[in-house]
């Protein structure tokens, strides 16, 4: 079991690379047909809708820390981190708490489901917003 945590934690960041992203043949590998997705926009979409929307990001780098992998079955796993996506084109900054889980279909592991939750900036101390900083 603990090599199939380290496959799913290396899918996982494969997942967040630009030319994975830009890849529809990997990503169809990589992507279950009853995949669902809770962005952190609050839209819902399936694997079609990823397919056509993650090869036209802009260039994203991704900072990935607390990620933590539990296996729920043999052939499921949940993988949780917290990330920062990082837009070199919009130069914004995006922080989110993500999950997912893996299902291993014929000896082969794919994502089912994806969830993003944005973290709000912090906020200013009530002093600095008082003075209108």
């Amino acid at each position: 079991m603990k090599n199939n945590l380290n496959i799913i934690k290396k899918l996982e960041l494969e997942l967040l690379k630009p030319e994975v992203r830009k890849n529809k043949k990997r990503l169809g590998e990589l992507i279950s047909n009853d995949f669902i997705e809770f962005t952190s926009v609050g839209t819902i979409i399936g694997k079609k809708d990823a397919l056509k929307s993650l090869p036209k990001e802009n260039l994203i780098e991704w900072k990935v820390s607390n990620f933590k992998i539990k296996a729920i079955s043999q052939d499921i796993v949940l993988a949780t981190y917290k990330v920062q996506k990082i837009d070199l084109k919009k130069k914004k900054i995006i922080i989110s708490l993500r999950s997912s889980l893996w299902r291993n279909i014929s000896n082969s592991w794919q994502i089912v489901f994806h969830q993003g939750t944005k973290i709000p900036p912090p906020s200013l101390p009530l002093r600095r917003v008082r003075e209108g900083a």
